[in-house]
């Protein structure tokens, strides 16, 4: 089985929780088809500078989360300001929609600013297309996971192989955590 990345969703969210229940912002969002990618001009930046070893967990037996800080000096930046990578985990199928269409799975890549915003990247998958380098690095220790609460090392995990670039096009918005406690 091959997947290839669709596009990334990149949006800053702030980690305060929300008393109401009827929340403005909540993430998941399906994107209609009126709205074009955005041209990265410079205001996100990706980056990942080292390999860096990562604790793939199996959480309770609802996702698989990879506790992952990309390496020293690896961060995402949102209009200048930085968030440091803390894990990344999957959902299938996509949390996120196109134009009402669910695709197999979708990575959210979680970063963190050293006062608890949270900017996360999330990475719509399709079945197809050639071999995901970075999925490539993680699969074979998903594969050795066992029960809820178990974790394993997946070594030398290099960010890079995303391949996310001042060319990447992305669609933005300021969102929520998808997971409780759905902070907004």
């Amino acid at each position: 089985m091959r997947f290839y990345s669709l596009f990334a969703l990149a949006t800053a969210m702030v980690a305060a929780m929300c008393p109401e229940p009827e929340m403005k912002a909540q993430s998941p969002i399906d994107i209609p088809r009126i709205v074009n990618p955005t041209p990265n001009t410079n205001n996100v930046t990706i980056s990942f500078t080292n390999l860096a070893n990562g604790v793939v967990e199996n959480d309770h037996g609802e996702t698989v989360k990879v506790f992952w800080d990309g390496g020293k000096d690896s961060k995402l930046v949102l209009n200048g300001v930085e968030y440091h990578s803390v894990q990344f985990h999957f959902h299938h199928p996509s949390e996120h929609t196109v134009c009402g269409n669910t695709y197999p799975f979708e990575m959210h890549m979680v970063h963190r600013t050293t006062d608890g915003k949270y900017g996360v990247v999330g990475v719509i998958f399709e079945i197809g297309g050639d071999d995901n380098l970075f999925l490539n690095q993680v699969w074979p220790s998903i594969g050795l996971l066992g029960g809820p609460g178990t974790n394993v090392t997946a070594s030398g995990v290099n960010g890079a192989a995303l391949k996310f670039s001042s060319d990447t096009e992305f669609y933005r918005y300021p969102g929520s955590l998808t997971t409780p406690p759905y902070s907004e």
